[in-house]
């Protein structure tokens, strides 16, 4: 039923009369690899119509005339892969018109995964839109769009918003003709045979029904067009059966017309012009709610691609300032940001400072400080000083751009509890038409003069509902990865939201992740007879030297109790001992304890740190002017905020915490104690991390890890869950599945949250489309109406099919509403 008349499996090889198939390929292979391959390959395709040049990264063969290209091109594929080289495969979003049910996305998926060329095809009903990917090189985007209308669909690469707009206007016009035209055919009808207030004679009658029914024809006219184009490619969808249902009452209507002209009035009460009217006006009020619903839940992507300004202020070498279209803005721009602008692309503040609000992309509502040296990213907010910035990063490179990729991915993939309604809804089509013609069977065989000849069939194919099916899980997703986007939080795909929700265990990187990742100036340690403040400024002045991280923890604090520098010269850092300096005359140095002791520095005022180091994991900063010993500086890297308060509600939600990190064993343990982390794995090389994931999911854990740095990639890549902080490395970000841009690890609760209730809301709409169809289509068939009357006519089987489909996406959109943001913990500590 779903095969295809026209056969596109071979499109993307027309005008290639030899078959030459060549494939882009990335990666190195030993000789040994490669002689290996090329056996592999020659079982499949003849070897003299192979080639590998490995040098330039290209393979070459030919498929003839063949029949099976695309089976061929997958095999050979799934040999490459398999043997550790990737082939090159480009990307296109499209948009595709006229899909109403998840029948119509089988059909699009099955018949393009046919196609030679394409190696996956993923279809959203709830989007309206599909992502395919393909080999470039003998395949090309333009093929996309021809070989979706061969199946019977129209398709474009992403509509602008102005023309979806246009189309919704269409839609809306569209319904009011219908709703008014069949408002007066049921007054009409109603005045007439239930009132007895019109007296007009039957032809005339009749004749103003049909005239009235046209503009509801022309309204609905897609249902009719599209089940003609089904029924030519030999397919049925949602459409088919609409087109059936009502067809079918409009064409028992106008036969009787015609008896009736002919003179024969007794039969005006076939005329059933009205139920036409009905299921059509029911039908398309519930795709046009559908279609408000799901454009409700898009909102996400067309609110952040609106954040980013069309015009620039960019600030020329002469120093004059001029208004440029966006578009000519590059890596290297100076750019003049006002009061309440937007900023407009990815860049670093090169003057000025200011607060920035940052919630579009973060969901942290305070702003953010901004000072020259800072990053700031584009579709942010300047609140209340000028900024200079320095753009690092414009178009398709920028942060907002990234997050709309991925919400466009999150969207479009499917989860795997989708797999079991796209696999009902590609054979209930047909299965619905088969009860509807065994239910007219039925009736003609027992009760040929009765009703139910005519109305039971009718009703089961309009009660009939794959649409909900369809809908079930995609506008779950959109709606969800919209909520997530707001908060924060982007998804890759749909699967990771379903994952997401099957962790048992999270894995912690330590710096940068559950830490800020820099040191701060935890204690102040004078020996007696010195202050805190003399020593801070002796050990600031001397660090001026040093480009050691320790040294700009020590220069913050002392800004931060406003202590000025000493007069200081002759400075000299030595790497991995400490600084020296000519501090008011004196020599005076700060590093580890070897460092001064070498230098000859009284000790015999020191108090012992080895507690210290040890048992809270502190660094020590020794500082000392001669021999003289003033004190000691510990430092730490401090929490990130929320933190505390997310290890606990994991644990007391019963998942295991992990910490994973590269720190020594005394630093590590401290953090962990702070934040009552049990298992601690420290000292670890990224090899390590990689192997500790792997081993945990062998022994049947389903894994999270969450890290920021190049040397979390690999563990990232291996976890079931991949999560990476939005402030991470790009590397760390392209590796995970789930990026967090906020600053409060609280985001991973939420995350948890969104995720949880998104299945929970998948399920109720999976299982609604399913009892809804498991009830009612017996009703609508009559197997009730013998034992106590209860049946389902036409019209309320259209009622109850738009009303299934709105359910479902209603159902999807109280995700927006429901309570899913953790709190947020005020303090680090």
């Amino acid at each position: 039923m779903n095969k295809p008349a026209v056969d596109i499996s071979n499109s993307s090889l027309a005008g290639n009369s030899s078959g030459l198939i060549e494939l882009p390929i990335n990666g190195k292979l030993n000789e040994a690899d490669q002689l290996k391959l090329k056996k592999s390959l020659g079982q499949i395709i003849d070897p003299d119509k192979l080639s590998i040049d490995y040098q330039s990264g290209r393979l070459s063969f030919s498929v003839g005339n063949s029949k099976s290209a695309q089976e061929l091109i997958k095999n050979v594929l799934l040999l490459v892969g398999k043997a550790g080289l990737e082939v090159e495969r480009q990307e296109r979003e499209i948009d595709i018109f006229n899909m109403h049910c998840a029948g119509c996305v089988a059909t699009i998926e099955n018949g393009l995964q046919k196609v030679a060329g394409i190696t996956d095809v993923t279809v959203n009903f709830a989007t309206q839109s599909g992502t395919i990917r393909y080999i470039n090189s003998f395949y090309t985007a333009d093929q996309i769009i021809g070989d979706v209308k061969k199946l019977g669909y129209e398709a474009d690469f992403h509509v602008e918003q102005d023309q979806a707009k246009s189309r919704d206007q269409n839609k809306k016009r569209d319904l009011i003709v219908t709703l008014i035209s069949s408002a007066l055919i049921i007054m009409l009808h109603l005045v007439r045979n239930s009132l007895g207030l019109v007296t007009i004679s039957a032809p005339i009658f009749a004749t103003l029904m049909f005239l009235l029914i046209l503009p509801v024809l022309y309204g609905g006219r897609l249902f009719f067009s599209d089940a003609i184009l089904q029924t030519i490619h030999f397919r049925a969808n949602m459409n088919s059966l609409v087109a059936l249902g009502s067809g079918t009452a409009l064409l028992y209507s106008l036969y009787n017309s015609v008896i009736i002209f002919a003179g024969n009035y007794t039969v005006e009460p076939g005329l059933h012009f009205h139920t036409t009217a009905m299921i059509l006006s029911f039908i398309l009020f519930g795709r046009y709610l559908e279609s408000m619903a799901t454009t409700e839940a898009r909102q996400a992507i067309m609110g952040m691609s609106e954040l980013i300004p069309s015009q620039a202020r960019i600030i020329r070498e002469d120093g004059s300032e001029e208004e440029v279209d966006i578009s000519e803005l590059a890596v290297g721009s100076k750019v003049l940001i006002r009061p309440g602008e937007s900023v407009a692309s990815d860049g670093v503040v090169s003057r000025g400072e200011s607060s920035v609000d940052e919630s579009i992309l973060t969901g942290e509502a305070m702003p953010v400080s901004k000072k020259p040296g800072d990053k700031v990213t584009g579709g942010t907010i300047n609140l209340d000083g000028s900024l200079t910035i320095m753009i690092t990063r414009t178009g398709a490179g920028t942060v907002v751009a990234g997050m709309i990729r991925m919400i466009r991915e999150a969207q479009s993939a499917k989860a795997p509890i989708q797999k079991i309604a796209d696999r009902v809804a590609s054979i209930f089509v047909p299965i619905v038409i088969l009860i509807a013609t065994l239910t007219l069977i039925g009736w003609f065989i027992f009760a040929p003069d009765s009703m139910m000849l005519f109305k039971a069939p009718i009703a089961v194919l309009l009660v009939a509902c794959p649409c909900a099916l369809g809908l079930a899980t995609p506008t779950a997703i959109l709606v969800a990865t919209g909520r997530a986007a707001r908060n924060g939080i982007f998804f890759r795909n749909g699967v990771v939201l379903e994952r997401l929700n099957h962790v048992t265990t999270f894995c912690f990187d330590k710096t940068g992740t559950l830490t800020e990742g820099k040191p701060v100036v935890e204690k102040i340690i004078p020996v007696e007879g010195i202050d805190e403040d003399r020593l801070l400024a002796v050990a600031a002045t001397i660090e001026r030297y040093s480009q050691h991280p320790f040294a700009g923890a020590i220069a913050e604090k002392a800004r931060q109790r406003e202590l000025a520098l000493l007069p200081s010269e002759s400075g000299k850092a030595m790497p991995g001992m400490g600084v020296s300096a000519v501090v008011e005359k004196e020599t005076a140095i700060a590093g580890n304890r070897e460092f001064l002791v070498q230098a000859g520095v009284d000790f015999t005022q020191a108090l012992n740190m080895s507690d210290l180091e040890k048992d809270e994991g502190l660094a020590i900063v020794h500082v000392a002017t001669g021999n003289r010993y003033l004190g000691a500086l510990t430092l730490a890297d401090s929490l990130k905020p929320g933190t505390a308060d997310t290890v606990r509600q994991l644990s007391e939600r019963g998942l295991d915490v992990i910490m994973l990190t590269g720190d020594n064993r005394f630093s590590a343990a401290a953090t962990a104690s702070k934040l009552g982390i049990k298992r601690i794995e420290a000292e670890m090389l990224p090899a390590n991390k990689l192997n500790t994931i792997r081993s945990l999911s062998r022994s049947g854990f389903e894994i999270a890890m969450i890290g920021d740095g190049i040397n979390d990639a690999a563990a990232l890549t291996a976890a079931d869950v991949g999560i990476s902080l939005g402030t991470g490395t790009d590397v760390a970000i392209k590796a995970s599945d789930i990026t967090l841009t906020g600053q409060a690890l609280n985001s991973i609760l939420t995350a948890i949250n969104i995720s949880r209730e998104t299945i929970k809301i998948i399920k109720q709409n999976i299982f609604w489309a399913f009892i809804y169809n498991i009830i009612l289509i017996p009703i609508a068939a009559g197997l009730l109406y013998p034992i106590n009357g209860l049946t389902l006519s036409p019209v309320m089987a259209a009622m109850a099919m738009a009303f299934s489909s709105v359910f479902v996406v209603t159902n999807s959109l109280r995700l927006k509403k429901i309570k899913i943001e953790s709190k947020r913990e005020v303090s680090s500590k």
